[in-house]
């Protein structure tokens, strides 16, 4: 079950199995911000669950606010305890978060976990450790000259390029969306020497075959994706 708890925002209040066995979920409110509170289960209703997780949060040192729809949601706490346990037996386990600040001593960042059981005594912490950042890194850039730039690959996206094959150089891959004949050059196609396209619906045509991984049309291997086909730069091969 759900239940709206800030504007258009719903969140889950209750899921329960077969036997009718229910999980409840209960949540604070702030500046329109929606933080989870509490856990149970073993009962009818949050009154009446026997076992628990509960959450606590401390305040940000800098909050954080988004707008949604031109409505402002500012963040004003972050999460700082985690505690579980039951009405039979009280509290099973306490984790209690340690921050140190970045982004100029703006942003909260997880360093420790601190553990501790039923009778208060802390176990073995788990640690976080980042690297450092320093000025003497360097950026390696490589330039390549594109001999050829297909028609129809004018919009958001139609050019890709990445180490899809695992080599030393980054492939360039064009996607034309209006490709009918990958015989025309004009369209976005390999051109005349890529052969006779297979019949209007055979399953080694690339336009049809769009549930396959990959379709050979000539000596050309295809990459397709719905209502578009990816060709390599280099138009034999993919």
């Amino acid at each position: 079950m759900y239940k709206e708890l800030s504007n258009k925002q719903h969140y889950l209040v209750c899921i329960s199995d077969a036997f009718n066995n229910e999980v409840h979920y209960t949540y604070n409110v702030s500046n329109n911000v929606v933080q989870l509170f509490k856990v149970s289960y073993g009962g009818n209703d949050v009154s009446s669950d026997k076992f628990y997780i509960n959450f606590t949060y401390t305040e940000r040192k800098t909050p954080i606010k988004i707008y949604r729809n031109g409505m402002a949601y500012t963040n004003t706490k972050v999460l700082s305890e985690v505690s579980s346990g039951s009405t039979y037996s009280g509290l099973y386990r306490k984790y209690v978060f340690e921050f140190d600040y970045v982004d100029s001593n703006t942003n909260e960042r997880l360093r420790t976990v601190n553990v501790f059981n039923t009778a208060g005594e802390s176990l073995k912490p788990l640690n976080f450790n980042y690297n450092q950042a320093t000025n003497s890194a360097a950026l390696e850039t490589k330039k390549r000259q594109l001999s050829s730039f297909p028609p129809n690959t004018h919009k958001l996206g139609d050019v890709t390029f990445g180490n899809f094959y695992n080599t030393t150089e980054n492939d360039v891959f064009y996607i034309s969306s209006i490709v009918t004949d990958f015989r025309s050059g004009s369209e976005g196609g390999f051109g005349g020497s890529a052969g006779t396209p297979p019949p209007l619906g055979n399953l080694a045509n690339p336009i049809y075959k769009l549930n396959g991984n990959y379709a050979l049309y000539g000596t050309s291997y295809l990459r397709e994706f719905p209502h578009k086909i990816i060709r390599w730069q280099n138009p034999y091969k993919c």
